[in-house]
């Protein structure tokens, strides 16, 4: 009678385990695919504090960017834009980048911040590895609430070229 309860029990347990694997699959597919809340090319955004529009930097070129040219943060500048969630529930936040300083594979930080719709705020340091090419970095999901919620990139020594988010 034991053995037959921890085998059904075991059945059970494994048949759970393939719902919820199904489930998180079916959820990453539906999220992937969805269109975008937010798509910007980074020269739009709101930029203060020494963020500027460029096609190079200290007359170095960095070829295959987008639109008119992308945004360099440096030191205290940041770029900041409102979305307004229909929800709240956890977005990802991804920026097509290039982190110029350092030797190839080297990691630099990045910053952003979210001031909420709520008026809770949140933050992060990213780790953004330093490329000679364009790539899409992920500062992973985040929080917005049901409203309009400010992201602002940089604002520390975040150097770093964003082409769009």
């Amino acid at each position: 009678m034991c053995r037959i309860k921890k085998m059904i029990s075991a059945l059970t347990a494994s048949a759970l385990s393939l719902t919820m694997c199904s489930s998180v699959l079916s959820a990453i597919a539906v999220g992937e695919t969805a269109k975008p809340l937010f798509s910007s090319e980074c020269e739009n955004l709101e930029l203060s504090d020494g963020a500027t529009v460029a096609t190079k930097v200290y007359n170095d070129e960095y070829p295959g960017f987008t639109g008119d040219g992308f945004v360099w943060v440096t030191s205290g500048g940041t770029m900041s834009f409102t979305v307004d969630a229909p929800e709240t529930g956890m977005y990802r936040l991804v920026s097509r980048s290039l982190m110029y300083l350092g030797n190839e594979g080297e990691i630099r930080e990045g910053s952003v911040s979210v001031e909420r719709a709520d008026g809770t705020s949140w933050s992060k340091t990213g780790k953004i590895p330093r490329t000679s090419d364009w790539n899409d970095y992920s500062f992973g999901d985040i929080k917005l609430t049901k409203g309009e919620n400010t992201i602002t990139f940089g604002g520390g020594w975040g150097y770093c070229l964003y082409d769009s988010v």
